[in-house]
């Protein structure tokens, strides 16, 4: 009767009737897909800051989806609604990422980037764990071993100096399971990389042999010959 009287329509573009997505918008996700060439050396007039100034502490990134269009309409109603549909549906159809890093990177264990714990209460779960959870393949050990001590403010809008000393000393390494070991550090979005930063600081004084990142999307900047837009 609900779906009835207030029928479902698509997350994005609010138009096409979809339980999460609509088919135009599915397909729309191809055009935002990222291309290898552009974690480490970008082109095409993209760059990612983080990479830029922090590879020495990682040694590979992949993502899925540049952070926009469908994506980020789908992680905002995962992160601000808590759109279980949408959360399953994205996990499902980043699940290939995850198969890519594994075959690539070699990984001894995946780790989940750990959420603010009062926003993970509120919700009900963490991304990063509910996508290596449900992925269906072959995958290494999932490993919780990263806390954080305390909360943090909300980072969005922050500028990358600003976020490094919010994130700095706030992630935890519980127990020795990362010691030479080749890990890879998983979430949902990178920005300007603040908390991948400091989780691999925290990874490699734990005694990592080898960081690796995986994201579902991560957020570029665009450049011209005139300076960032």
């Amino acid at each position: 009767m609900a779906e009835a009287l207030i029928p479902w329509v698509c997350l994005h573009c609010r138009r096409h009737p979809a339980r999460v997505v609509c088919g135009d918008c599915v397909a729309s996700m191809a055009s935002i897909r990222m291309q290898r060439d552009e974690v480490m050396t970008p082109g095409g007039g993209t760059s990612c800051e983080w990479h830029e100034t922090h590879t020495t502490l990682v040694d590979t990134a992949l993502y899925g989806w540049r952070y926009e269009g469908v994506v980020r309409s789908l992680i905002r109603a995962i992160k601000y609604d808590g759109n279980r549909s949408a959360l399953s549906w994205l996990c499902q159809q980043a699940g290939p990422v995850l198969a890519d890093a594994m075959a690539s990177f070699r990984p001894d264990l995946f780790i989940p980037i750990p959420g603010s714990r009062d926003r993970q209460l509120k919700r009900g779960f963490n991304i990063p764990s509910v996508w290596l959870a449900t992925y269906q393949g072959q995958l290494a050990p999932r490993a919780s071993v990263l806390v954080r001590v305390s909360p943090t403010v909300a980072l969005a809008g922050l500028g990358v100096s600003r976020r490094e000393a919010v994130i700095r000393d706030q992630l935890v390494m519980v127990g020795e399971a990362v010691r030479d070991r080749r890990v890879v550090l998983v979430d949902d979005i990178v920005t300007t990389g603040s908390t991948m930063q400091e989780a691999a600081r925290v990874c490699r004084m734990a005694g990592a042999a080898w960081v690796g990142v995986v994201g579902m999307s991560r957020t570029i900047k665009k450049t011209t010959g005139l300076g960032d837009s």
